[in-house]
């Protein structure tokens, strides 16, 4: 929410760094695990 009050840029910059956080996670890897196994995913917030 906070990327809507910044210009344009800069919100662009943010985005970035926050995709980058996101894909690098554990449970973004257990999901893609999942999906592909087509079983649930077990998320563990890491």
């Amino acid at each position: 929410m906070r990327g809507f009050e910044l210009p344009l840029a800069e919100g662009l910059c943010l985005e970035g760094e926050l995709s980058s956080l996101l894909t690098s996670t554990k449970d973004r890897v257990e999901g893609a695990a999942a999906f592909a196994e087509r079983r649930a995913a077990v998320y563990t917030g890491q």
